[in-house]
């Protein structure tokens, strides 16, 4: 039987991944108008952990709630995450984030999820773009667009659904939301906003 070309590649960059990066492009599913996505050149030696603090600088989130990466989601094993005094009740299997290193799983994934926040359940998905040689301290922020949403706000469904509202901020149902998310006239909401310098600098200040 003949090799597969693809799996004899990983075997040849498993011995140089110490010092690639891996260029990933991160988007959160089920978001439209516009789609909230990011591009990141992030060491190969990264903790999952880290890989987590990059993503929330880049996206804007503000690190409030628990999150895991899983090849599928909630649904695949492992989980890898903080681990808490609930892990082991289901059969699932969870490894550390803060010992788990990003190059064991990217490779072997190639795309995989980040959920943030178990309520809301922002669903990122993560894909391997390309590998770059170089092993930098820092992740760097390539490109982006869309504005991050607003914490607890229902997920991808409330976020959709809060867009429609303050489409008509002169209705009750707008000026309740928009209150609550710290939103008026003077700081109005734009879904299409996303200010790279500062989340480039937030990125590599991780």
């Amino acid at each position: 039987m003949p090799q597969n070309p693809n799996f004899a590649a990983i075997i040849f960059l498993l011995s140089s991944v110490l010092s690639m990066q891996f260029h990933l492009r991160i988007q959160i599913k089920d978001i439209k108008s516009p789609p909230v996505w990011r591009e990141l050149l992030v060491p190969a030696t990264f903790s999952f952990d880290k890989l987590h603090t990059v993503i929330q600088a880049a996206f804007g989130w503000q690190d409030y709630h628990l999150y895991l990466f899983s090849k599928e989601g909630f649904v695949s094993s492992p989980w890898i995450k903080i681990p808490d005094e609930g892990d082991g009740d289901d059969d699932v299997r969870v490894y550390n984030a803060r010992r788990t290193k990003i190059k064991d799983y990217v490779l072997m994934w190639q795309k995989f999820y980040y959920i943030y926040d178990f309520g809301d359940s922002w669903k990122h998905e993560i894909k391997l773009i390309n590998l770059k040689d170089g092993s930098p301290k820092h992740a760097s922020l390539l490109a982006g667009k869309g504005a991050c949403p607003p914490e607890d706000c229902g997920g991808a469904y409330g976020y959709e659904e809060l867009k429609k509202a303050i489409k008509n901020p002169a209705s009750e149902e707008a000026q309740e939301l928009m209150a609550w998310a710290g939103w008026d006239e003077e700081n109005p909401f734009d879904a299409t906003e996303f200010d790279f310098e500062a989340a480039a600098k937030a990125v590599e200040a991780v």
